[in-house]
This record gives C-alpha cells, sequence and structure tokens, in this order.
C-alpha cells in the first residue's frame, strides 16, 4: 500500500511538473511570437525604406501614382517592383517612390511628381528615371498648365540627376466614353510634352488597359492583379532594348 501511494505521488508531482514546464513554454510563445513578428516586419519596413531614397549605388528611379501601389493587398507586386526585376535590376540600384504620388500636377495631399522628386539626394550615378501616370488625374488641367509642369520637372531631374535619360508611361483608365475620349486627345499632347523635353515615350503603356474592363477593379478606376500584370508586361516590352544601363 505504502509503495502504491508513492507511485501515485511520484506520479502526481511529475503531472504537476510537465503541467508547470507547458504553462512555461505557453509564456514563452505569447512573448516570442509578437517579437519574431516585429523584427520582421522591422526588416521588411527596413528594406523598403532603403529603395525610398538616392543612396550612391542607386542608378535607377521609378516614380508613379495611385496605380504603383495596386494591389493594395500585395506591395510586392505592384508594377514598379515587378518591373525593375524583369529589368535585371538589383536591389540596390533601385530607388522607387510610389506612395502619394498624383501627377504632373498635384491635388490636396496627393503630390505632383516634382514634389516627390525633391526630398531624394542629387547623384551624378543616376542612369535612368522612369515615371509612369498621372494622365488620368491631371485631366481637369489645361494643357498649357501641363506643358508647363513637363518642363519644370524636366529642369530639376537635369539640374538633380545630369546623367539620367528620362522615361514616360502615361498608363491610364477611364470607363466613361467621354472622359475616355479626352484621354485618346491628351495621349497625343504627352508624347509631344515627352519629346519636347528629350524623353522617350513609351507607346505600349498608354494602351495597356485599354478596353480591358476585366483588368478594372470595382471603384471603375484602379487595376486588378491582372491589370498590373498588363501594365507590366507593356512597359517591358517598351523597355527592354534601353536596359540594363552600363
Amino acid at each position: 500500500m505504502t509503495e502504491n501511494r508513492q507511485v501515485f505521488i511520484t506520479g502526481a508531482a511529475d503531472s504537476a511538473a510537465d503541467s508547470g514546464r507547458k504553462k512555461i513554454m505557453r509564456l514563452m510563445l505569447l512573448v516570442l511570437i509578437p517579437f519574431i513578428l516585429i523584427m520582421s516586419a522591422a526588416e521588411v519596413f527596413a528594406g523598403n525604406a532603403a529603395m525610398n531614397q538616392v543612396t550612391p549605388e542607386t542608378k535607377y528611379i521609378m516614380i508613379g501614382d495611385s496605380y504603383a501601389i495596386q494591389p493594395v493587398q500585395h506591395p510586392e507586386q505592384n508594377w514598379p517592383d515587378q518591373l525593375y526585376k524583369k529589368l535585371n535590376m538589383q536591389d540596390s540600384e533601385v530607388c522607387i517612390i510610389k506612395r502619394g504620388g498624383y501627377g504632373f500636377i498635384g491635388k490636396h495631399n496627393r503630390k505632383a511628381f516634382i514634389d516627390l522628386i525633391r526630398p531624394l539626394e542629387s547623384s551624378q550615378n543616376i542612369k535612368a528615371i522612369i515615371i509612369a501616370g498621372g494622365l488620368t488625374n491631371d485631366l481637369k488641367f489645361s494643357k498649357q498648365k501641363i506643358r508647363k509642369a513637363f518642363k519644370k520637372l524636366n529642369v530639376l531631374l537635369k539640374e538633380k540627376y545630369p546623367n539620367a535619360r528620362v522615361y514616360y508611361g502615361a498608363i491610364n483608365w477611364k470607363k466613361k466614353k467621354a472622359v475616355q475620349r479626352k484621354i485618346n486627345k491628351r495621349k497625343a499632347l504627352y508624347y509631344l510634352f515627352s519629346q519636347e523635353n528629350g524623353w522617350v515615350y513609351l507607346p505600349r503603356a498608354q494602351d495597356a488597359l485599354k478596353g480591358q474592363k476585366h483588368c478594372i477593379k470595382k471603384d471603375k478606376h484602379h487595376p486588378t492583379m491582372a491589370g498590373v500584370n498588363r501594365i507590366v508586361a507593356a512597359m517591358y516590352e517598351d523597355l527592354k532594348g534601353y536596359f540594363p544601363v552600363s
């Protein structure tokens, strides 16, 4: 009887010890998991932050409007991030500015392309600047005002990045036919303004979403993942003959 009681007590003690260890492990996991998540997020943020600035290694700058942050759920799949990889650019060589961009002229808290460029460091190492978007957002402004905005931006780019070539793609979409007709007229102007400033105009980019209603979100404006992929494919075809730049 005594022996059985000792076995029972010992077993109970072992069970209590196991329970205690499990509680400690659970507490450790509760502490470690958030820490790991925070560190991972910090690492991603640091990586993104590094690509939001011009460094001595930077050779390429990409600038866009709200199309450049689609799809919002998968930011690593937006057109700038896909495109630089397809063009065989290295992470350290690329500066991507895509949040807050609106067009050649800003509106309220949305910034003009020139406002996205101003805070960046100047560098003679920049070989190419790729700008896309803005045409749809700029429709409300006169062609004289937009022409002036093109020229003003070009002057700043030459000052900050004298060795860079500028490439421009007028990606756009509007469902209403009347608005689309206005867009079609503006395309010719944006081609002209690009030529006036010595930029390379990207013809395929302007029609990447033409007639592709299934590539547009329910907001009737921004591209779905399929739309983003079409933008990337069009811009790649326009640019592949120019890159990589030596």
